[in-house]
């Protein structure tokens, strides 16, 4: 986590994430630049770069010590309190720093970095076909990963960086120099580029507590799946859903807060999803 000096913590605004706990105010996911590559990159770095990218358009929340358990991406983190601050992690699902880092390589090439925290990420990654190279910004290329002590981030090209930088600000885009201080390592991918993995879950971000059904239907209700980051399996046109101004018939499969799995939900609650328009990213069933 990149350390910030802050000593005022947001008030809970009544968010409600997966597993039904409110947590501290905050906009899961922003970016004030476009989250892109910036510039010419190997396939396997677009690929991580649109890995990470697809977690801020999903709405995927900071969450320290997110994203460290035995498989890659979004995941209930930790209690962080350091320097007079505290967030309660433990209950809200999506990724720190070398969570997102960890994921997004995954993704790209179906080869793990490990989850060790930044602390080892300079063995981590030069044990997985990353070589360190010089510190001058002109010698990076999107794809880069760039590593402080505490934080770690994804270049882009331009002098911007992907990353999850922190409980209040979240998952954005910003200047490298708003650090405030030079890293200590940039490490640039020199493998084969590895074999993307197949039939991952996919993890979007839903707006409120949904209900699930048995089918791509209403005629059978499952139980519920609570509002925030979740994971899906695949997705199939159903009967058509409204809920106020929102329609689609497109539904998602996953496993709800009820116990059920293989169950479905409309994709009317998925952020960032047009009317009767299937929410990208996630494979059809």
């Amino acid at each position: 986590m990149k350390p910030l000096a802050r000593t005022v913590i947001p008030t809970v605004s009544g968010l409600v994430l997966a597993f039904g706990l409110t947590v501290a105010g905050q906009q899961p996911s922003s970016a004030d630049e476009a989250c892109q590559a910036y510039g010419e990159t190997s396939e396997a770095a677009g690929r991580a770069i649109a890995a990470a990218c697809q977690e801020l358009t999903n709405l995927t929340p900071y969450s320290w010590g997110g994203g460290h358990k035995a498989e890659p991406g979004p995941t209930t983190g930790l209690i962080y309190d350091q320097g007079g601050e505290y967030y309660d992690d433990r209950f809200k699902v999506g990724a720190d720093c070398s969570g997102l880092v960890r994921w997004a390589w995954f993704r790209s090439t179906g080869d793990d970095i490990g989850a060790g925290g930044t602390g080892s990420m300079d063995q981590e990654l030069t044990s997985h076909s990353f070589t360190r190279v010089s510190g001058d910004q002109g010698a990076w290329v999107p794809g880069d990963v760039i590593l402080w002590p505490g934080h770690t981030a994804i270049y882009l090209g331009n002098g911007l960086m992907v990353q999850a930088e922190s409980d209040p600000t979240g998952l954005n885009v910003r200047p490298v120099s708003s650090h405030g201080s030079a890293p200590t390592g940039v490490y640039h991918y020199n493998g084969d580029g590895g074999t993307p993995p197949t039939n991952l879950k996919v993890f979007k971000f839903v707006v409120s507590d949904a209900p699930s059904y048995r089918e791509t239907s209403p005629a059978n209700p499952a139980g519920t799946l609570r509002a925030g980051t979740n994971y899906f399996y695949c997705q199939a046109k159903g009967e058509p859903v409204t809920v106020g101004d929102k329609s689609n018939v497109w539904w998602l499969k996953t496993d709800d807060d009820s116990g059920n799995v293989n169950v479905w939900i409309s994709a009317v609650y998925i952020a960032n999803t047009a009317n009767d328009t299937a929410p990208t990213d996630v494979p059809n069933c």
